[in-house]
Formats: structure tokens, C-alpha cells, sequence
């Protein structure tokens, strides 16, 4: 009787052997860079990009913008050589992308990886995407609104340049805030410093 239930759960136990043998096969390839960063080779042909565990961002072999935008990311992390290697790019490429970065952010590494050289921004792009991240909607869950119109890489650096100005945007209403009470104190301290000159003659005439 046991020997049956053995032989009944051979098939079982031979499909769960294969499907383990297959997570094993799809184990990414991963090439590590800096401190805790990482790019992950899948079978489907796309790259996941890590830095401590937090996934950055995810680009396709031909998605050129994408991965450059990346690059740019994490270009303090590690050296030149580190992310070619992790990239699986020359430390060339990743040379050109920082001097690209320099010369004009997010924006010009991201319009430079289009093909052809030619940008996919429009206003009408940007509007939209502004529209989904004010709405509390990642790079990742935007792109996937506008995938035929623009690559990840694009819709990062759009995410990047909104982040920017929106700190800017507070920093400017936080200063425009403090303002007003800055001037209410000056004004409270200034009429406190021309009583005391009021009742100063006051008191000298009381000496006398």
C-alpha cells in the first residue's frame, strides 16, 4: 500500500523537481558596482538596475535612453570601469554619458539615447507625465500610460526634472512664508526700540 502511494506520487514529485530546476536556470546574472549596487541580466533580455536593495529602474537591451539614464543615476556610485562592467558597456560609453550629463542633465543624456538623436519630448508628453506624478504615479507605472510615445529612459529624466523643481518650488514658498514674520518681528522690535527712546528723555527729566 505504501509502495503505491510512492509510485502515485512520483509524477508529482518529478514536476516539482522540473519546475525548481527551472527557477535554478532563471537566476538572474548579476554584476555588482560601488557599495550594494547592481545590474541584473534576465532571460527576457531586460536589465534591472540596484543600488542597497532598491530597484532603480528596468531597460531592454535596445532601450538605449533608458539605460543611459541610469547610468547617469548611479555615475557617483562606483568608477568608470565598475559600471562598464555592471553595464555591460565601455567605460567610453559611460564616459560620454556622465560628459553628456554635465553639459545638460537628465534631459540631454535621455534625448541623446533616442534614436536618431532626435528627442520624443513634446509638451503635450511632459503635461501628461506631470499630470501622473502629481497624482503620486512612479516613472515605472507612467511609463507604461506613454510606452509608445517615449522610452523609460526619457520618462526618468522627466520624473528627475519634476523632483527638482518641486523641492525648488518649496524651498521659494518656504522662504515666502518665513518673510512675512521675519517682517512682523522687525516692526514688533522696531516699536519697542522707539518707546524705550520715548520714555528715555522721561526718565532723565525725572533724574534731574
Amino acid at each position: 500500500m505504501g509502495r503505491q502511494r510512492v509510485v502515485q506520487a512520483l509524477p508529482a514529485m518529478i514536476a516539482i523537481g522540473g519546475m525548481l530546476a527551472g527557477v535554478s536556470e532563471a537566476e538572474p546574472s548579476r554584476i555588482w558596482f560601488g557599495s550594494g549596487g547592481c545590474v541584473e541580466q534576465h532571460d527576457d533580455g531586460t536589465f534591472a538596475v540596484f543600488v542597497r536593495g532598491e530597484i532603480l529602474g528596468v531597460y531592454s537591451a535596445d532601450d538605449v535612453a533608458a539605460r543611459d539614464v541610469l547610468i547617469a543615476v548611479v555615475r557617483d556610485q562606483a568608477d568608470r570601469e565598475d559600471l562598464a562592467r555592471a553595464f555591460r558597456v565601455s567605460p567610453a560609453t559611460v564616459g560620454r554619458v556622465i560628459t553628456r550629463y554635465n553639459r545638460g542633465g537628465f534631459r540631454k543624456v535621455a534625448d541623446y539615447g533616442c534614436r536618431g538623436g532626435r528627442t520624443v519630448r513634446t509638451p503635450k508628453l511632459e503635461r501628461r507625465l506631470v499630470e501622473l506624478f502629481e497624482k503620486g504615479i512612479g516613472p515605472r507605472a507612467a511609463h507604461g500610460d506613454v510606452a509608445k510615445k517615449a522610452s523609460y529612459g526619457t520618462v526618468y529624466a522627466i520624473h528627475q526634472e519634476w523632483l527638482a523643481n518641486r523641492t525648488a518650488h518649496a524651498g521659494e514658498n518656504s522662504l515666502a512664508l518665513a518673510q512675512p514674520e521675519l517682517t512682523s518681528s522687525t516692526r514688533r522690535a522696531s516699536r519697542g526700540s522707539t518707546s524705550l527712546r520715548s520714555l528715555r528723555p522721561w526718565r532723565l527729566r525725572r533724574r534731574r
